[in-house]
């Protein structure tokens, strides 16, 4: 497999400095083209799981995505696992697909999916604070506990 970054071979005229070309990579077989993305989309993939799963376990909320809740229901923790991997490889599949075509244009869809995943994630951290410093009332403080918080 081809190193996606090309310097220009010896010899180089005297003085002169090497030119260094930046290619996307390539082919069936090549690596994925934004590695740097995908490793922060994934972190804050897991953070929204992880947040996600605080606030319910220790705050009462509740999932409002429809299918993350039904994932949640059928299946506990692992369904949400298992829901937000799967969306994970898909955007990356998707991601990939369109930058090999269009460069720029899959970069600028990761970036997408990175500021939409941490979206709500913010939200939960600062849910979190706000009934941590008492200014949201945790769920045994509600009047009526049969009235979900919801997050």
């Amino acid at each position: 497999m081809e190193d996606p970054i090309r310097v220009t071979p010896d010899p180089l005229p005297a003085g002169a400095p090497p030119t260094v070309v930046i290619e996307p990579a390539r082919g069936p077989r090549a690596d994925v083209i934004y590695p740097g993305r995908y490793v922060w989309y994934i972190f804050v993939s897991a953070l929204d799981v992880i947040l996600t799963e605080t606030v319910i376990e220790h705050f009462g909320a509740e999932e409002v995505n429809t299918i993350a809740n039904q994932m949640l229901q059928e299946f506990g923790v692992m369904g949400l696992v298992g829901l937000k991997l799967s969306t994970v490889i898909l955007v990356i599949l998707i991601c990939d697909t369109v930058g090999r075509r269009q460069y720029e244009t899959g970069r600028r869809l990761a970036e997408w999916a990175i500021a939409l995943s941490v979206v709500p994630v913010v939200i939960s951290l600062i849910q979190i604070a706000l009934v941590s410093v008492g200014w949201l009332p945790t769920p045994d403080q509600l009047s009526r506990p049969s009235d979900p918080f919801i997050w």
